[in-house]
């Protein structure tokens, strides 16, 4: 009889976007301020991904970091 082949989690990893938006950003682009989206959902910034760059792309860079921290 076989041992059963065991897993394990090694190395974790994560990636986000380099461009943040503000919220003033936003309030250009709509009617809105800093202040109104603080208050109701306490998001001061958020990360946006460049045109043509797919969550292949995103998870591509956490799997390398990933892979890092395993030592890999």
């Amino acid at each position: 009889m076989q041992t059963p082949r065991r897993a394990s989690i090694v190395g974790t990893g994560m990636y986000v976007p380099p461009r943040v938006v503000t919220n003033d950003e936003l309030a250009k682009q709509m009617d809105t301020s800093d202040e109104w989206i603080v208050q109701r959902t306490g998001i001061r910034t958020r990360r946006h991904v460049d045109p043509g760059t797919g969550p292949a792309d995103l998870a591509k860079e956490a799997s390398l970091s990933a892979l890092e921290a395993a030592g890999l």
